[in-house]
C-alpha cells in the first residue's frame, strides 16, 4: 500500500507548473497583437474591396439614371436614339480601380446629345446606351474591378416604349 500524503498538497497540486505574472501578461499582449493585425488585414483585404464597390456601383446608378431619363425625354420627341459608343472606349482604361476623366468630345454621340448627357467627372464604368430594338434598349456601365481586363460587373436599366406609341417610353430600375 501507499503511504497517505502528509504534505496537505494534493496530486495535481504537486505536477502544477506556475506562469509567472510577467510571462501572462507578455502572452496577452502577443495575442492581442495577432488579434488585431488579423482584423486590420480582413478590413483591408475584405472590408476596403467592399467599400469601394459599393461607392463605385453608387457612381454608376447616379450615371445611368440621369443618361436613362434623358433618354426617355429624348424619346417624347423623336423615339429611341442609336446606340451610343462605350464612354471610354477601352475597358482597360478603367481596370482595376482606375478612374477616367472624361474628355471633351465622349459625349458627342447623338443618343448622349439628344439626352443632354455629358459627365465632366472621373468615372471607374464603361458607360453605354444600347438601342436594342425601336421599342426598347438599355443603359449600362461595365466594370473591370479587379483589373483582369474581363468585365466582372454589369449595371443597366432597362427602358421600354409602347410599341403603339414609341415616344411613351419609360424607365425601369437599375440593376443591381
Amino acid at each position: 500500500m501507499s503511504e497517505p500524503d502528509t504534505s496537505g498538497k494534493g496530486a495535481a497540486e504537486k505536477n502544477a507548473s506556475y506562469v509567472s505574472g510577467k510571462k501572462l501578461v507578455r502572452i496577452g499582449v502577443l495575442v492581442w497583437f495577432v488579434c488585431l493585425v488579423a482584423f486590420c488585414s480582413s478590413f483591408v483585404l475584405c472590408g476596403k474591396r467592399r467599400f469601394v464597390t459599393a461607392s463605385e456601383m453608387a457612381e454608376a446608378h447616379t450615371l445611368l439614371d440621369a443618361l436613362g431619363k434623358g433618354l426617355v425625354k429624348c424619346a417624347h420627341d423623336d423615339g429611341l436614339p442609336v446606340t451610343t459608343s462605350q464612354v471610354p472606349a477601352k475597358l482597360s482604361e478603367i481596370s482595376g480601380g482606375k478612374a477616367y476623366q472624361p474628355k471633351e468630345h465622349d459625349f458627342d454621340d447623338p443618343a448622349f446629345e439628344c439626352a443632354q448627357f455629358k459627365n465632366k467627372n472621373p468615372q471607374h464604368f464603361q458607360i453605354q446606351w444600347e438601342r436594342q430594338r425601336p421599342d426598347h434598349g438599355r443603359v449600362h456601365a461595365y466594370a473591370d474591378l479587379d483589373g483582369n481586363g474581363q468585365v466582372d460587373l454589369v449595371i443597366y436599366a432597362e427602358i421600354r416604349c409602347n410599341q403603339e406609341d414609341l415616344r411613351d417610353c419609360a424607365m425601369g430600375p437599375i440593376e443591381p
